[in-house]
């Protein structure tokens, strides 16, 4: 991963910060890969092997959700 951007908090900002986050990703990740501005982010991912940063910040999401009712259920 080029940017660790997971935190959960990061999906209540903005549309328009998030798309700035994205496209810096995106940017790093052509650059790593020497590929041309024209190549689709699609492909860039499957080459890198790398799940789009909106899947990502759902999962984590998840994960954080479930982290929280777990310790609410072993508190209780």
């Amino acid at each position: 991963m080029v940017f660790d951007d997971t935190n959960p908090v990061l999906n209540i900002a903005s549309r328009s910060s998030l798309g700035k986050l994205d496209r810096a990703q995106n940017a790093a990740l052509r650059l790593i890969l020497g590929a041309l501005r024209s190549t689709t982010i699609a492909i860039l991912e499957l080459e890198f092997r790398y799940e789009p940063l909106s899947l990502k910040r759902g999962e984590q999401t998840v994960f954080a959700h479930e982290r929280y009712l777990l310790t609410t259920v072993l508190i209780a």
